[in-house]
């Protein structure tokens, strides 16, 4: 069944502005659909820390620490290592990425502050002696998963081994 745009009055300051909607929920559904996304827990951000707690098993691993600016993923305090795990669409992955057709101009905005803020995050914390990788949502696929969770891990054993000569 196609979608057929209905119109709908919406209030805007002392009016009442007739506009056309091609969403098939009403404000009040589409909010509940909307907040039933997580932000947290997701299957790729599982997949890396699978990969991660794998390879370093008897590491300390925290997810989302508040401690630490932007709130990394995965971040590994003993490595210094904050890990993101960054979804194509709302990071604007550079294979992947792209800015919707419709409002476009509040997507492009939206967007470009995200990579804005991703790029003074990494830089804060490579200030402090922190280390940042990013793993793109679209190297968890289950085509890619085998690739990226040996590359993932040969890194991860090779940081170790860098820290471990340190001390």
């Amino acid at each position: 069944m196609d979608k057929v745009p209905t119109p709908k009055n919406r209030a805007v300051g002392s009016d009442i502005v007739q506009y056309w909607s091609m969403d098939v929920f009403t404000p009040e559904k589409r909010s509940e659909v909307m907040s039933a996304i997580r932000s947290r827990g997701t299957k790729p951000e599982l997949a890396v820390e699978r990969i991660v707690t794998n390879t370093l098993p008897r590491w300390k691993i925290e997810c989302h620490p508040a401690s630490i600016a932007g709130r990394p993923d995965i971040y590994v305090p003993s490595l210094r290592l904050a890990i993101f795990v960054e979804g194509c669409f709302w990071h604007s992955c550079p294979a992947h990425g792209r800015f919707p057709k419709s409002n476009n101009g509040y997507w492009e905005e939206k967007l470009r502050a995200n990579v804005a803020r991703d790029r003074r995050v990494a830089r804060a914390l490579r200030s402090q002696g922190i280390g940042v990788w990013h793993v793109w949502e679209h190297s968890l696929r289950k085509s890619c998963l085998a690739t990226t969770d040996a590359r993932l891990s040969r890194r991860l054993r090779s940081r170790a081994a860098e820290v471990r000569s340190r001390t």
